[in-house]
């Protein structure tokens, strides 16, 4: 049966990952980050072209941390 080692110290207010911006996390051996930049709202008249880059820009982000698949 696993053991998982939990990261909450069962707080009411939850757990906290990373104390800033500039702290690096990752997960499931992803390579630790810092908190990536800001990526503007897309509106209703935005181009197919500035969302494709905020889109590649997040899954970019998901990728580098681990917690999507890079294949």
């Amino acid at each position: 049966m696993p053991d998982p080692n939990y990261l909450s110290d069962g707080r009411p207010d939850g757990a906290l990952l990373g104390n800033s911006a500039t702290d690096k996390v990752a997960f499931y051996g992803g390579t630790p980050a810092a908190q990536i930049s800001y990526i503007a709202t897309i509106t209703a008249s935005a181009t197919l072209s500035q969302i494709v880059v905020n889109f590649n820009a997040l899954l970019d982000a998901l990728k580098t941390r681990g917690l999507i698949a890079t294949s």
